[in-house]
């Protein structure tokens, strides 16, 4: 049979596989059927691979077609060696008329400092019902911009859950949140104020940073129990979050203390799977004190994936009876198979997939 008399339903099915501008490229002029089928489709817009010709072409298509823009369920632009496919698409078509959108994504090879795109594009985050997934990861956004979205799935560089001032406290609904970067009083803001939230990663986190604003630093750090310590620097108290709903919790470059990440995992009682990268981090590496931790607060963990490193002058001979409690029956039952090398003074220890 040839693929022009397949029933309507299996195009249907084959074209969800299918980018927007082939399709139209391939069967707009092929017949009438087709014409009118392609325009009563889900489209999905991802202008990643398309060049400045076609790109142009296909916002020619929508221009004409207006109707199109209601089909479009999923649409990436990018900055990255194909133009400012971002701001001419924006400057063309307001995102609000893509009404039934779930899934927007903007990529770009530089961060937004500015925010001034985000504040072009957020508030009409808020008008796209349908909206659940929102992907910048050079983006960052406050939550009172997108505090009223049907976003459910974040990627931003940093993600602001509510202003340094207590009272402009913003709650959000998200349940999966990554960010680029994040701090512990980022992190405190976001448990804080996204109770929502099933899964988070954070690709660099930081355990201390110093307030952003002088002028409320003073009531954030009373509110939340900051304390300043000899360098500067604050730490903070996570004691009184207990975020039942997180699952999965995934740092990839962490810059903490075993003493802080304790502190934070306390917070997650139901929690299932986590993952950490900590290099330069001696206090990490300490079986005993894990077993501990996961014995008593973190009693459905069953993925716990780890690669611990650190600058050593011990003994070749001490740094292996340290790592030896990494292969006990504990580590065993619960199948996590750990790897260590010692390497002249840098010792790494990691769980092995």
């Amino acid at each position: 049979m040839k693929f022009e008399l397949l029933p309507n339903e299996i195009l249907i099915k084959c074209f969800q596989y299918l980018n927007a501008p082939d399709i139209f490229y391939s069967f707009d002029r092929l017949n009438y059927r087709f014409y009118i089928l392609i325009r009563n489709i889900h489209l999905h817009l991802n202008f990643e691979q398309v060049k400045k010709p076609l790109f142009d072409d296909f916002c020619q298509i929508i221009r004409i077609n207006p109707k199109i823009k209601r089909n479009i369920i999923y649409l990436k632009l990018l900055n990255i060696g194909n133009g400012e496919q971002i701001e001419s698409f924006l400057s063309l078509f307001p995102l609000n008329e893509f009404i039934c959108l779930r899934s927007l994504s903007f990529i770009s090879n530089v961060f937004d400092y500015t925010g001034q795109k985000q504040e072009q594009v957020s508030p009409m985050l808020t008008l796209l019902p349908d909206l659940y997934r929102f992907y910048a990861p050079k983006w960052k956004i406050e939550a009172k911009a997108i505090s009223k979205s049907a976003i459910q799935v974040l990627t931003l560089w940093k993600y602001c859950p509510t202003s340094f001032h207590p009272i402009l406290a913003v709650t959000s609904s998200f349940t999966s949140l990554r960010i680029l970067f994040c701090s512990a009083c980022e992190l405190q803001s976001i448990l804080n104020y996204t109770p929502m939230l099933k899964y988070i990663k954070i690709d660099r986190f930081t355990e201390y940073d110093k307030p952003y604003d002088i002028h409320y630093g003073m009531q954030y750090n009373m509110k939340y129990n900051m304390q300043c310590s000899a360098d500067g620097s604050y730490t903070y108290d996570f004691s009184k979050i207990c975020a039942v709903r997180l699952k999965q919790l995934d740092l990839d470059h962490s810059v903490t203390s075993f003493e802080f990440i304790e502190q934070l995992l306390k917070c997650f009682p139901n929690l299932k799977i986590f993952s950490i990268v900590a290099i330069s981090a001696r206090n990490m590496i300490d079986a005993d004190r894990w077993q501990r931790l996961i014995k008593f607060s973190l009693p459905l963990l069953r993925v716990f994936n780890f690669n611990f490193g650190c600058y050593d002058s011990e003994s070749y001979d001490n740094m292996l009876i340290k790592l030896s409690p990494f292969q006990t029956d504990f580590w065993y039952q619960h199948n996590w198979y750990i790897n260590y090398v010692v390497d002249n003074e840098f010792t790494s220890v990691y769980t092995i997939p």
